[in-house]
């Protein structure tokens, strides 16, 4: 399972054209979550499915899929840092760095401009802001 959110709007359509061109996959190997499952992915060819959620404050498009291939940990990272270059926009991943108490309130925000910052949830309702605590370089 991956999910990251995006600060501005991205339609489905977006992320689904974005996924097959990061990964070289044509667009039958992108799918909504339901169909996911419901086809045989031991067929040998990647899948990636996914669902958008849109929200009109904070983190405006949070993204989450399943794939029958290795995306976490570094690969989420790399994929996330395209990503916020590719929709110039910030990009928000849990920090698969993080170990112990509190690490899965600990996120890593990818910028446009090529810079990771460690941050934590900062809302007071839902989730629409993070607290940024310190610019990494990786």
């Amino acid at each position: 399972m991956f999910e990251f959110g995006l600060k501005t709007t991205v339609s489905r359509d977006q992320i689904g054209e974005f996924l097959a061109n990061y990964f070289n996959l044509s667009e039958k190997s992108i799918v909504d979550k339901i169909s996911y499952w419901e086809i045989n992915q031991d067929a040998g060819t990647p899948l990636i499915g996914f669902s958008v959620e849109n929200s009109e404050t904070g983190f405006k498009t949070i993204v989450s899929g399943q794939t029958n291939f290795h995306l976490f940990g570094e690969h989420l990272g790399k994929l996330a840092a395209h990503a916020a270059s590719f929709f110039n926009t910030d990009i928000i991943i849990g920090d698969y760095r993080a170990e112990g108490e509190g690490a899965n309130d600990r996120l890593l925000v990818f910028f446009a401009n090529g810079s990771i910052g460690e941050a934590i949830d900062n809302s007071c309702d839902g989730f629409n802001d993070v607290e940024i605590l310190s610019y990494i370089e990786m």
